[in-house]
């Protein structure tokens, strides 16, 4: 009986294999067991190999569940990780959108003053330096509207077209002190002439940068 327990703790968590290599093991030691003997290990080492194989299932059931855990919890978190990139992206798009629609007003509305500012023909001969002299006689007008189109405007204007309008702003201002005697007074229509000039590069540069085809 002691060689039944040296065996059966040898093989405490046998498999079928493991209980056929240790009845071996029996008849080549040539070991005498009664018959009751011989069945209390047969009964001890199949619920040994039962309760081992169910222990191991077990223990397989139980990594393959973590297994899963971690692969869930990895998955949410990188969904939530997207969505919150799907957002951003989202956000970013609704704000270009939003800058797109106000500069695209600006440039309708700096395209109307192109067409304010230029004074309509007085006559078929009329020349340029008649017309300067017309844009010349409301520097102040223009200087009051460039300063409300910047004030409202400014902050979605590229860079370049902000400083040309800013330059004919402060052109206006400089100019309206030269309007005395429009038409004769040189100064004022070479300021003019910067003015329209400024003006359209403005127009061009944000017919660019908004690549609008004209």
């Amino acid at each position: 009986m002691i060689a039944v327990k040296r065996y059966l703790l040898e093989y405490m968590n046998p498999t079928p294999e493991d209980f056929h290599v240790a009845l071996n093991a029996f008849l080549h030691d040539k070991m005498v067991l009664s018959w009751w003997q011989l069945l209390v290990f047969v009964v001890v080492a199949g619920v040994a190999a039962y309760f081992g194989s169910y222990l191991k299932k077990r223990g397989e059931n139980l990594a393959t569940k973590e297994d899963i855990g971690v692969l869930t919890r990895s998955v949410e978190s990188i969904k939530t990780e997207n969505a919150k990139e799907i957002e951003k992206y989202k956000d970013n798009l609704l704000r270009k959108k939003i800058i797109f629609e106000e500069q695209l007003t600006a440039y309708n509305k700096l395209r109307r003053f192109l067409y304010v500012i230029r004074p309509e023909k007085k006559h078929p001969e009329q020349e340029w330096d008649e017309a300067l002299a017309d844009i010349a006689l409301n520097f102040k007008t223009h200087g009051k509207e460039l300063r409300e189109y910047l004030i409202e405007y400014s902050g979605v204007l590229p860079e370049d077209v902000r400083g040309s309008m800013e330059s004919c702003y402060y052109a206006c201002e400089e100019g309206k002190f030269y309007t005395a005697y429009p038409g004769d007074d040189p100064e004022a229509e070479k300021i003019a002439n910067q003015l329209w000039s400024k003006l359209e590069k403005a127009e061009e540069d944000f017919a660019k940068y908004l690549e609008i085809r004209k």
